[in-house]
């Protein structure tokens, strides 16, 4: 039966040709030829109607393609994102994570198989199957594990991103949250090894994680957003406190003032102070502000003799003001105030010193709790009014340099006594190298025991003698010197010139020796503290100086010693 059938359609098939011969014979010749055009297409070429990436490469050479592909996605960019996530978490080049794109194997693969040149007008439409191909994505693993340790290290934990807000005029614009949560770091290394590209130019990774919610949704955002917007509709009228008047902010320009962050998980306005400062300083200060006087306290040796109290003065208290602006942004307040605080009077001291001891000390003290470091001073007046003053004074010091006074003092007094002070080069060019370099090295170990020995009689209670460290006071050193410098020391005139002599510079010295290199004066300095011993010239006197100090500057010793010279010479 079946065959009978289709004997009865072949028959009608025959009819219709010899009826149709031109149509037949057009037909036939059309299979022929796209037969013939099918079988010897070159593989070289891609199929007509074949798409990649939103772009015909109809008939185009496969190695153009590869080439044309390559050079679209040279600046492609990864998108990486976490769950579901509309928001990346990361948008970087594929480089950055061990990811290069290619286009070479995709290409290859889209070749015209034998079997297919076989069906008619497959030439037509099979090149329309290679639309959906992806490209080729190839790692640098060491690179992608460094970006996975670096990102995620092994927890692989990714912290929330909380709803905001920006300015755009005055329209406020919604910044999305992202939530936050936890992935695997094996699912991170497969995801971003599949790429889905959208175009050449962007291509997602997706992460999957257990999510975190952020403090601040999108909605928390909206309903703040619709509460300033609605405060922004007109301008901010202030009143001026205990002034009269009121000052006009407008719209416009509060809405350039506001920024946001989020505070107690919760998302707040906040008023920025550098970009309202303009308005504040030349709209309201000129109303409420007031220059405070001047409180005048006069003193003498530091002790308050009489004060006369200036006025208070007024300015705007600018965080304060912006604090109210933003609580009535957010319906804290229904009305803004400029805040305004009191100046107190500057102090302005008219100090004055006598020419004695109390009055000396009173200079000294105020100099030193003027300037950088912690200063140790005593002044000796030689012969004039015996006059002596000095600020923590008995405060100990490591007096590197300083203590070659000591040192040549030893020596000197031991060659008196006829006992040995050098052990090598002689005693006379010992000495000068003790005083001119502090070079202590040819010393004899008497000499350094023989001071031990004897410092409470020299007046030195409260100095601490080694062979490689001296540590001393200014009130120790000063009195010291004052008594070599006027032979209260038993020591023949020779010997104590020879010392005197020897303890003048032959060249400009830091701090007190800058002042006058004729001076007789050591210094040193060991561990960030500076000391530094002279006998200086007066109009009526002379007078033992040391002033030692912690954490200051040889700058200061010299204007100090300076500033005591011009008070010793009144």
């Amino acid at each position: 039966m079946r065959m009978r059938e289709l004997k009865k359609h072949w028959r009608r098939l025959l009819r219709f040709c010899r009826r149709h011969r031109k149509l037949t014979l057009a037909i036939g010749i059309f299979v022929a030829l796209m037969m013939l055009a099918q079988f010897f297409y070159p593989g070289a070429r891609l199929l007509p109607g074949t798409n990649i990436a939103g772009r015909n490469y109809s008939g185009w050479n496969k190695s153009d393609v590869v080439t044309a592909l390559d050079a679209a996605y040279a600046d492609a960019i990864i998108g990486v994102y976490f769950g579901d996530n509309d928001k990346p978490y990361q948008e970087l080049p594929p480089a950055d994570i061990g990811i290069s794109i290619g286009n070479g194997r995709r290409v290859s693969n889209m070749d015209y198989p034998w079997y297919l040149r076989l069906v008619p007008t497959s030439l037509l439409w099979y090149g329309l199957i290679y639309s959906n191909t992806v490209p080729d994505v190839n790692v640098a693993e060491d690179r992608l594990d460094a970006y996975l340790e670096k990102e995620f290290g092994n927890n692989c934990e990714v912290k929330p991103i909380d709803a905001s807000l920006e300015m755009d005029g005055r329209n406020l614009r919604l910044i999305g949250s992202s939530a936050g949560g936890r992935c695997r770091v094996d699912e991170a290394r497969r995801a971003l090894t599949q790429i889905h590209f959208d175009s050449p130019s962007y291509g997602r990774a997706r992460i999957a994680m257990d999510a975190v919610e952020p403090d601040v949704r999108d909605d928390d955002a909206k309903r703040l957003a619709a509460t300033i917007g609605g405060k922004l509709l007109g301008d901010l009228e202030m009143s001026l406190g205990d002034y009269s008047g009121t000052v006009t902010v407008p719209a416009d320009q509060l809405a350039s003032w506001l920024e946001f962050e989020v505070v107690d998980k919760k998302l707040t306005v906040v008023i920025s102070e550098e970009k309202s400062a303009d308005f504040f300083n030349n709209q309201i200060a000129p109303l409420v502000s007031q220059a405070a006087g001047v409180s005048t306290i006069t003193t003498n040796n530091l002790n308050d003799v009489s004060r006369v109290n200036g006025t208070e003065g007024k300015m705007v208290n600018v965080k304060e003001t912006n604090l109210r602006i933003a609580e009535y942004l957010m319906d804290a307040r229904t009305s803004v105030a400029v805040a305004i605080e009191s100046v107190e009077p500057t102090l302005q001291y008219a100090s004055s010193f006598s020419a004695t001891s109390e009055g000396i000390a009173s200079f000294i003290k105020h100099f030193a709790q003027t300037h950088d470091g912690t200063f140790g001073v005593q002044l000796v007046e030689i012969g004039g009014q015996g006059r002596a003053a000095g600020y923590n004074q008995n405060r100990q010091y490591e007096i590197d340099g300083v203590g070659r006074i000591l040192v040549g003092y030893g020596m000197q007094n031991g060659r008196e006594n006829g006992s040995m002070v050098s052990d090598i080069g002689g005693d006379t060019a010992c000495l000068k190298n003790v005083l001119s370099k502090n070079d202590v090295y040819c010393v004899s170990a008497a000499v350094f025991g023989a001071l031990k020995r004897d410092r409470e009689a020299l007046g030195l209670g409260n100095t601490l003698i080694y062979s490689d460290n001296i540590k001393s006071t200014a009130a120790d050193m000063a009195w010291f010197l004052a008594k070599i410098y006027d032979g209260s020391h038993s020591m023949t005139s020779t010997h104590r010139d020879e010392l005197l002599d020897g303890l003048r510079a032959s060249e400009p010295r830091p701090g007190i020796g800058s002042l006058d290199t004729r001076a007789v004066n050591a210094t040193g300095s060991r561990n960030g503290q500076y000391s530094d011993v002279a006998v200086l010239s007066a109009n009526h006197s002379e007078f033992a100086l040391a002033i030692m100090v912690d954490g200051g500057k040889w700058t200061d010793i010299a204007e100090l010693a300076r500033q005591l010279t011009d008070f010793m010479n009144r």
